[in-house]
């Protein structure tokens, strides 16, 4: 049942409501539509630049490595603190909650779901800690259903329906972070144990993953429902491609590079930040429905699908139970988390598709509110039900296309008539389609009674049937979280850095100048021996994410960074009257005339100094910023022409660093720009030359100087003045390192001091070694 590679995209369909985006000198034209895709045409001169293209397609191949090349999961990893930062919809939440059960039972993992509020119930039920991100998902999905496109309408931004939503982004996005390290359940209930997290497990859309790995230093492995990483099999689930006469494969890799968003002034370089890092991920569907690609690399997994078991201790209402004995096997119909702008016209919609075939149905109400005019006797209105015990005993599944409804409907053997919305629902339509295991989709916005009955009456012939049951036996051989456990485990056990001490825990501390890592209940049994003290322990970082590698060439960082220089200085600008009417609401008026007058001047004083006082702060800080990015230009430009020798920049992290940063990139540019002269003339003439002689003065007396200098300076006020974010992490540590020395035996105490003990007499006969 495995697809074939390149597979063709979803149908394309026109739709002239977006906003246009054209690459004349490459051939491509792309449209942000209504339907959250972009619509992509190739045009025929695209093929002149499809060939430069497919060199670094094949360059991504080469460095493909074979799954044989994977090491093999460790059968006991080390037990972790693992929390899972997970944004949207009960679809997207479910298969984490599937994922960190049997983390937890299997593994023995300490494991916490960080999402929205609403959900709460749905992690403790299952035994799982929960942490809330804050965030409204049905909110966010009305938004989206209203602008389901990838740029807002006018309406939509006169209505301020986008300032709000940029405020609950940022309100997530803190929430994630403060996940990572806070004890409680982020709404205020106190929990006993501290918790820092040793590695974060995460959905893309959750954003601060990669951000909160690089904050403290701890392995990211992202998980998803749908394609995000490139590859020539399948497009994007966001694009919606024009038919052309190009080679498929490159358009489909080109469709990830418009959607999620590459260098705009050189489309085939700027690789995305999570694949430039080769971030861990894992695609949590079936590989019998979409193999893995052979342009994926070994960091790059596909595991299966998560189910999690409801079936089981679910027992339903004795009023649908009544139902389904009363007549022939139902279809369902449903469109679960969808907030519906018009459900009455949807719910008529249904009742007359279903009238006109005489079947009988299930309709789940959802979040879209349908069912709500009079019920025919032959529907049956349900609530929320588990979908691998209802889909079970329906015929069909009528529902939008989502990943979770996708994969519980083929689980159970049943066809699917897949009526999408927006975003990855029309490419799991389409890959539904391509299986056989469902109809041709239908959107939305065109359906009708006709189309809708026609497409029940397909899905229901035997042909079809017997298709989908012969992939439910695939997919429910397949064991998904255990595979996912694997891939995580697999990644993990290699980027953490383990005890010295007792080598099946996770290290926590470095002792200094010793370089010896330690657990938490290692250091905690050393520090109870007094063979350590604790000053002698720092925080271990196990990873380092280069977040801030820069632009592809000075141009672009000297640009991007006036750009957002300009910005903000407007919004410092556009936010004075914000600062004096906050000044003015903060200052009482005591009923005076005068004395009302005297505040509010007052206040118009305070807040237009804070005005002015940021838009100053942007001025002074914005040369120093271009320089360093016109720096990081220089520093990235070479390997525009292919040269695979730049090397990774130098992390910063207060002044002394900044300035060994400027110091190690002026003589590395001029010794490449020398090498490049005399050593190596032919591909010093190609890549650098003189011009690259040239670079490390420019770099020396402009950028590097001001701008690597800056930085430094920049990192060290964070690290003065900044919120001590290091001395909370370490309490909780500590904290960590109590309980589990409470918990320990006296031989497990007793191993970790032999083992000090061992170390502390190889060092010694070392130096005595070293002194004869």
């Amino acid at each position: 049942m495995r697809g074939n590679h390149k597979a063709p995209p979803p149908d394309y369909t026109e739709n002239v409501a977006g906003v246009s985006i054209e690459r004349p000198e490459v051939g491509v034209q792309a449209r942000v539509t209504g339907d959250g895709r972009i619509a992509i045409d190739l045009e025929r001169r695209f093929s002149i630049f499809s060939s430069s293209l497919k060199t670094q397609i094949q360059e991504q191949i080469n460095d493909v490595g074979t799954e044989s090349s994977k090491p093999a999961p460790p059968a006991y990893p080390s037990r972790l603190n693992i929390v899972m930062h997970v944004v949207g919809s009960r679809g997207d939440v479910q298969p984490f909650i599937a994922l960190g059960l049997v983390l937890k039972t299997t593994y023995k993992h300490r494991v916490r779901i960080a999402t929205h509020p609403i959900f709460k119930s749905l992690a403790e039920t299952n035994n799982l800690e929960f942490f809330s991100i804050g965030g409204d998902p049905q909110e966010l999905m009305a938004f989206m259903v209203r602008s389901s496109g990838l740029l807002p309408s006018l309406d939509i931004l006169r209505g301020g329906d986008v300032a709000k939503h940029r405020k609950m982004v940022a309100c997530i996005m803190e929430g994630c972070w403060r996940a990572c390290i806070e004890e409680g359940d982020g709404m205020g209930t106190a929990q006993e144990a501290s918790f820092v997290a040793d590695v974060i497990v995460a959905n893309p859309p959750s954003f601060a993953h990669v951000h909160g790995g690089q904050k403290l230093g701890v392995p990211v492995h992202l998980m998803f429902t749908m394609p995000w990483s490139a590859t020539q099999d399948f497009p994007h689930p966001l694009a919606n491609i024009k038919p052309s006469n190009g080679d498929l494969g490159v358009v489909n890799y080109v469709s990830y590079a418009l959607v999620l968003g590459l260098e705009p002034i050189r489309l085939s370089f700027g690789p995305r930040m999570l694949s430039r890092l080769k971030i861990p991920h894992t695609y949590c569907w079936s590989p019998a429905l979409i193999p893995k690609p052979q342009d994926w690399g070994s960091h790059i997994s596909v595991a299966g699908f998560y189910f999690l078991n409801q079936a089981t201790e679910y027992a339903p209402d004795p009023s649908l139970a009544a139902f389904l004995l009363a007549g022939s096997v139902p279809i369902y119909v449903g469109f679960c988390s969808i907030v519906i702008g018009d459900p009455e016209t949807l719910t008529k919609t249904m009742f007359d598709a279903i009238e006109l075939i005489g079947v009988r149905a299930l309709v789940s109400k959802g979040w879209g509110g349908l069912g709500s005019q009079q019920l025919p006797s032959n529907v049956f209105l349900v609530g929320d039900v588990p979908h691998d015990w209802l889909f079970r005993r329906v015929s069909a599944v009528v529902h939008h296309g989502g990943a979770r409804t996708t994969a519980a409907a083929m689980a159970a053997g049943k066809p699917s008539v897949i009526v999408p919305f927006f975003g990855d629902q029309f490419f799991w339509g389409a890959m539904a389609q391509k299986a056989g295991a469902g109809a041709k989709p239908i959107l939305a916005k065109q359906l009708t009674v006709k189309l809708l009955a026609a497409a029940i009456i397909e899905v229901l012939q035997p042909a079809v049937l017997d298709r989908v049951e012969a992939l439910c036996e695939l997919i429910v051989s397949e064991k998904g979280t255990d595979a996912g456990c694997a891939s995580l485990h697999r990644n993990s056990e290699a980027q953490c850095l383990k005890c010295s001490m007792a080598p099946h825990l996770v290290a926590v501390w470095k002792v200094r100048k010793k370089g010896i890592c330690l657990s938490a209940f290692a250091a905690t049994v050393l520090l109870h021996a007094r063979l350590l003290r604790l000053q002698d322990l720092k925080l271990l970082r196990h990873m380092e994410y280069d977040l801030e590698s820069g632009p592809w060439d000075p141009i672009t960082g000297v640009v991007s960074s006036c750009l957002g220089m300009v910005g903000n200085m407007t919004k410092s600008l556009g936010n004075v009257p914000i600062a004096v009417s906050r000044a003015n609401k903060a200052r009482p008026v005591d009923g005076s005339i005068t004395r009302g007058s005297l505040n509010m001047a007052q206040g118009t004083v305070v807040g237009t100094s804070k005005g002015v006082g940021r838009i100053l702060l942007a001025g002074f800080r914005s040369p120093f910023e271009v320089m360093l990015m016109a720096a990081r230009g220089f520093h990235n430009m070479p390997a525009l022409y292919g040269d695979e020798s730049v090397r990774p920049p130098e992390r910063i992290t207060g002044v002394v660093s900044g300035f060994g940063a400027m110091r190690k990139e002026i003589g590395y540019s001029l010794y490449d720009g020398i090498s490049g002269l005399f050593l190596h003339p032919i591909e010093g003439a190609r890549h650098e030359g003189f011009a690259g002689f040239s670079k490390g003065l420019a770099i020396g007396l402009g950028g590097g100087v001001g701008g690597y200098t800056y930085e430094g300076i920049n990192k060290e006020m964070e690290k003065r003045f900044g919120s001590s974010v290091k001395g909370h992490i370490s309490l909780a540590r500590l904290s960590q390192g109590s309980r589990e020395f409470n918990d320990a035996s006296n031989e497990e105490i007793a191993d970790v001091i032999r083992a000090w003990g061992k170390h502390a007499s190889r060092n010694n006969a070392r130096k005595e070694r070293d002194d004869w």
